[in-house]
């Protein structure tokens, strides 16, 4: 399963998935081990806030499937397996079933929120990837500065306050203020 490419070993995703198995956090980026380590307390209250929030919306209004920190397969040969803080996929592209592993496709949307260790250049590396791979829209949630970016394709990035609101074509009626998932 493991491929050689440039002259280094690289793995696949099936093979990242049994390695998961340890429960420690990591992402497969383009056939490398990269580890992640644990959140802390404001990072995982910010993606809780968030997955009540726009899981209950897309929940009653039957728009899709939220998750968190579920892994996509976003491309192949390298393989790049990435586990957004929280994705959602539009109902008629939700793969059914399930898979109890990683899920092969790229979400609509994806949020990342901002952890104390994180760079804000690895943080939006990440959103140029995603958004490469096929993913819609991507928010990144920064606690510290109490701002949220949302980028959507080659639209110039936004950047929004506590005060401001947001909302999206892929959540129709979602109204979400800033500050309620700081």
């Amino acid at each position: 399963m493991t491929e050689v490419h440039a002259g280094r070993a690289l793995i696949k995703a099936e093979e990242f998935w049994r390695l998961c198995a340890d429960g420690h956090r990591r992402e497969l980026v383009h056939g490398k081990v990269v580890p992640m380590s644990p959140v802390g307390g404001s990072h995982g209250g910010s993606v809780v806030k968030l997955a009540i929030r726009v899981g209950g919306h897309a929940e009653k209004h039957d728009l899709g499937w939220v998750t968190t920190e579920v892994g996509f397969v976003l491309a192949r040969g390298p393989d790049l397996v990435r586990g957004p803080d929280l994705a959602f996929v539009a109902k008629a592209r939700v793969p059914s079933p399930v898979p109890s592993t990683f899920v092969e496709l790229a979400p609509d949307l994806v949020v990342e929120v901002v952890s104390p260790g994180d760079t804000f250049s690895e943080v939006f590396e990440k959103v140029r990837e995603y958004l490469a791979y096929g993913v819609r829209e991507a928010w990144v949630v920064d606690g510290r500065s109490r701002r949220l970016f949302r980028q959507r394709g080659a639209e110039p990035m936004q950047v929004l306050g506590p005060d401001d609101v947001l909302t999206t074509d892929l959540l129709p009626g979602l109204s979400l203020r800033v500050s309620e998932v700081l």
